[in-house]
């Protein structure tokens, strides 16, 4: 099930310096090859 992740006022978002972090993250660790995953703050 895809569940969006919101905070207290029911706002979605992620900075650009979180994502690329996260992004980065992921292509160095490989933890979910072939699957989805969120980014949240």
């Amino acid at each position: 099930m895809d569940e969006l992740l919101v905070d207290a006022n029911g706002r979605s978002w992620i900075s650009f310096d979180d994502y690329a972090m996260a992004f980065l993250d992921e292509l160095a660790n490989g933890a979910h090859i072939k699957q989805r995953f969120t980014v949240g703050y």
